[in-house]
């Protein structure tokens, strides 16, 4: 086998991989013909997509003999491999395929009509049944070059609303079956995107800040046409989105030119900071944290009052924070762990989110968690009758204040044994109605019936000391004495039974 025949290619083969090769998405074709329209000045093109057939006009100037020539010797299939291999090699202009991409939908007829002096030239690349519909259509009125495209074999899922995203950057006006195409960039999914006037390929360049993810990413256009598309882990803690108009294949340092940009970037950011939405000034703390996770850097927003306080309740920002702590703990409390005024601490207390209390633990800064008092939060119901009881038990301490108490030796074993046992309960250090310090009750037993079964007296002074009253003639008095006495084990059921009414008519 010789070195010609080893390295011999299949021209045809060739012609139809071009497309698969070159394209990331079904409509390239149509942007490499857009692309091309725009090359030669077209500041008009309108793009008409139907169920098996694509025609594409523009305004701009009309492609040279030699090319069309060429694209019908393409189309032939008993041209010598040799003179195919060398036309497609001529003709493919970078990026994309130019001209050859009318061959990439396999279209059973493709004519170009393009106007000259003496009016329409229709110039058939694949022949077929198509007539001249370009010298009678008032529509294409004011168009020079008109690509028709018919009975295509490879029209699958092709886009009208994501050709137009594609086309948004080119400087023409485009319509897309009737539809204007609405100018705009390429940077789907950003926030405050900025276009550059100086700088490396400033002509041009957009840059933006994602609004999700950590990788940046590179749309590479040509005549605002996008061709390819780069992502690349953050740079030092930055990430942004970049549209830049650049035709060949980027050095592996591009990026390390738009590094300053990006912080400029940042910085916009920061100083927009108060006027965003809610959701962009969270997505703005999770990029400055990021920064100086990775750079350790937070010079960019270090100004940026994004940190709320309580008692008073105010935004402050890292500068006012260190400067806090430089001189003593710094306390917080997190958002997650209910209402926001109820922390307490020396100085503002900062009322955090988890991720602004990692990322100040990461600044090295003194921090310190405040106590939560534990809230108990019941329905409106359950408030009210809780007011109602501890009305009723300010009332009944007034009317039987006078009340003379009953000696203990006239009680009988087991109701001496009831008050003692309830005394004992509530003095215990710990207790469930008076948590924490241990308080002095003293047993008063009254000859009424009363509305409750017991309830707490007034401090005796400036001492821990409380009357606990018990009206022995209340129905659960009478039944849980005896019971006491019978069954020594339902001690706790007893108790509990009582403390049911002091803790909600608990007064402190």
């Amino acid at each position: 086998m010789t070195a010609n025949e080893w390295f011999s290619v299949d021209s045809g083969a060739h012609l139809r991989k071009l497309s698969g090769f070159h394209y990331h998405h079904n409509e390239g074709f149509l942007l490499d013909l857009v692309r091309g329209a725009v090359r030669r000045g077209a500041r008009n093109i309108q793009v008409e997509i139907k169920p098996r057939g694509f025609r594409i006009a523009d305004d701009g100037n009309v492609p040279d003999p030699s090319t069309l020539q060429s694209l019908r010797e393409l189309a032939r299939h008993d041209l010598e491999e040799a003179r195919t291999e060398s036309l497609i090699h001529r003709m493919i202009i970078s990026p994309g395929i130019g001209w050859l991409a009318i061959f990439a939908p396999q279209p059973e007829t493709a004519v170009i009509q393009v106007r000259r002096s003496g009016g329409w030239d229709h110039v058939s690349i694949i022949p077929g049944d198509l007539e001249n519909p370009a010298s009678h259509d008032s529509r294409l009125a004011g168009f020079h070059t008109i690509v028709v495209l018919e009975n295509c074999r490879r029209t699958a899922d092709i886009s009208p609303l994501r050709l137009m995203d594609f086309l948004r950057a080119a400087p023409a006006t485009i319509r897309i079956n009737g539809e204007e195409v609405r100018p705009g960039h390429l940077l789907a999914g950003t926030i405050m995107a900025r276009r550059l006037k100086r700088g490396p390929h400033s002509t041009g360049a957009i840059i933006a800040l994602p609004k999700s993810g950590e990788a940046c990413r590179l749309v590479l256009t040509d005549a605002g046409i996008p061709w390819d598309e780069i992502t690349s882990p953050p740079r030092k803690g930055l990430v942004y989105h970049l549209q830049v108009e650049h035709s060949r294949a980027p050095a592996l340092d591009f990026l390390a030119g738009w590094d300053e940009p990006a912080r400029r970037l940042y910085r916009l950011a920061a100083d927009a900071y108060p006027d965003l939405p809610e959701e962009e000034r969270q997505r703005l703390e999770e990029l400055f944290f990021l920064l100086h996770r990775y750079s350790g850097s937070y010079e960019t927003f270090r100004q940026v009052a994004m940190f709320a306080t309580i008692r008073p309740s105010r935004l402050t920002s890292l500068e006012s924070i260190k400067v806090r702590a430089s001189r003593g703990p710094l306390y917080f409390r997190l958002q997650h762990d209910g209402p926001g005024d109820r922390g307490s601490g020396p100085g503002p207390v900062l009322n955090l989110t988890s991720s602004q209390l990692e990322f100040l633990s990461r600044c090295d800064l003194h921090l310190r968690r405040v106590s939560e008092p534990v809230v108990l939060r019941g329905t409106t119901f359950q408030r009210l009758r809780q007011a109602f009881r501890t009305f009723i038990s300010r009332l009944a301490g007034m009317i039987y204040r006078s009340a003379p108490p009953i000696p203990g030796e006239f009680l009988s074993r087991e109701e001496k044994a009831l008050v003692d046992l309830l005394a004992f309960h509530l003095s215990r250090r710990g207790s469930v109605v008076y948590p924490g310090h241990t308080k002095a009750f003293n047993p008063v037993v009254i000859d009424r019936r009363g509305w409750l079964p017991v309830w707490v007296g007034p401090r005796l002074g400036d001492f821990p000391i409380r009357d606990l009253i018990f009206p022995r003639r209340h129905p659960l008095f009478q039944a849980a004495a005896p019971r006491l006495g019978r069954s020594p084990g339902d001690k706790d059921l007893i108790v509990a039974l009582f403390l049911a009414a002091i803790m909600e008519t608990r007064d402190r």
